[in-house]
């Protein structure tokens, strides 16, 4: 019993978001800070950030060791979300059990005095922190791919990254 609450423990503690850099849409214009300085109501841009190839020193001879892949958590969603445009595949095996991944679009239409319900009509525009981000679209791309532009504030430029708009 104790080993297996130690094992839950080591295990809940490295599901933690590491610190990234992402960018915000503040006082009119796109600015780059960590995620940990998002605050609520922030308007963000998120985007994959791919595992790369890294080169691994001796730290004494500086010489060759090969390749190592480094992934950063760039593929975690640093904090709950409501995306606004762009579409993103999530698995979100780690809260809800389900192994199918799951697809999460731009919200497109809301009616002046409609509240969001993010366990019914606008669920599938909440991503939540913590999940696995398979593959994102940003808004510029998926804008291309439907030929319109449905965001629902169309007064904030596409992102520097090119990322969903959260």
């Amino acid at each position: 019993v104790v080993f297996s609450r130690i094992k839950s423990l080591s295990a809940l503690r490295g599901m933690g978001n590491q610190a990234r850099q992402v960018w915000v849409h503040r006082l009119g214009r796109w600015v780059s800070i960590q995620t940990t300085e998002l605050l609520p109501g922030d308007i963000m841009s998120l985007t994959r950030v791919k595992p790369h190839f890294v080169q691994t020193n001796d730290g004494n001879k500086q010489r060759k060791q090969g390749l190592k892949v480094e992934d950063n958590g760039g593929d975690v969603i640093p904090a709950d979300l409501l995306l606004l445009s762009g579409s993103t595949v999530v698995n979100e095996a780690s809260l809800t059990g389900e192994s199918v991944p799951q697809m999460k679009e731009g919200l497109t239409e809301i009616e002046p005095d409609e509240h969001l319900s993010m366990k019914n009509k606008h669920k599938m525009s909440v991503a939540y922190a913590g999940t696995k981000m398979l593959q994102c679209k940003g808004s510029a791309e998926v804008e291309a791919l439907n030929g319109t532009d449905k965001r629902i504030l169309s007064d904030i430029g596409n992102p520097p990254d090119d990322g969903c708009i959260c």
